[in-house]
């Protein structure tokens, strides 16, 4: 069996609790709890935790654990985007829209202008200055708020310069307003790192694992390449062949479904511990 990661959490982990004793009172066997694995543990550069949780038809046994031992994991840092990376792929319509790589452009801008190199928070420039009334906003919220009201007071010139040059207020969407640097020192340039566009704003991360690809087609992009991840290197994010065939699916479905997989690969090395057993 297989889903995601917060199914050991959910409900105070009651939920599993219930799963567990009908799958043991069924006859199975299982590890106490699910594994939590993702991809990049086993060299797919994609950062997508799920819990997977194997079991043997033994009622004799079936409430002995069974122990698994995946070996030794690979870490995020050991892993590298490029890695999949098809340098050949020259589809137009995977390169961003004019619209995006002026958001890119902006906050690459920005981010080499303000005195922040290890930015821990989400850039809100709606917040800079606002007079808008956070009372009734949640602790954490209101943190981000005054995190940005000290940023920009600090950066006071620069900020008012280069909101000013870019039109920020006007020309830019409220979500394209909104920037998440999670590189730490790790890398200097947007122009290095793997970007999503997300509701939430522009989010940069550093070249190492893909987020987990979701139904709902936020396609990474890379930096470098100033294009989207093409469908076949999704493929490979999942572990599928490159000729795998979606049966004359448009490619918007096709994102979608590899969203809703399973990592080949994962399944696999479960799969043949299991049989181990």
């Amino acid at each position: 069996m297989e889903n995601v990661r917060n199914l050991v959490s959910h409900d105070n982990g009651n939920t599993i609790r219930v799963i567990l004793d009908g799958l043991h009172e069924l006859g199975y066997r299982t590890p106490k709890l699910p594994l939590i694995l993702s991809p990049h543990q086993f060299g797919i550069p994609q950062l997508r935790e799920r819990a997977f949780l194997p079991g043997i038809y033994d009622p004799d046994n079936a409430y002995t654990p069974l122990e698994f031992d995946m070996g030794k994991l690979l870490t995020k840092n050991e892993n590298n985007i490029f890695s999949i990376i098809d340098t050949n792929e020259d589809d137009n319509s995977l390169k961003l829209r004019p619209d995006d790589e002026r958001t890119m452009q902006a906050w690459n801008e920005f981010y080499h202008g303000i005195d922040l190199k290890i930015i821990g928070f989400p850039i809100w420039a709606d917040f800079f200055h606002s007079n808008e009334d956070i009372s009734d906003f949640p602790e954490w919220k209101k943190d981000f708020v005054h995190k940005n009201e000290q940023l920009y007071q600090r950066n006071k010139a620069f900020i008012d310069n280069w909101s000013e040059k870019w039109n920020i207020y006007k020309d830019f969407t409220p979500t394209q307003r909104k920037f998440e640097w999670q590189c730490g020192t790790s890398i200097n340039d947007i122009s290095e790192a793997l970007i999503q566009f997300r509701p939430s704003g522009m989010r940069v991360k550093v070249p190492t694992v893909a987020p987990a690809l979701v139904a709902m087609v936020q396609t990474p992009v890379i930096g470098k390449l100033k294009r989207k991840l093409s469908l076949k290197e999704c493929l490979r994010l999942q572990n599928f062949p490159d000729s795998f065939s979606f049966g004359g699916q448009n490619p918007h479905e096709c994102y979608k479904q590899l969203g809703n997989s399973i990592c080949v690969k994962v399944v696999q090395k479960v799969t043949e511990k299991l049989l181990e057993q």
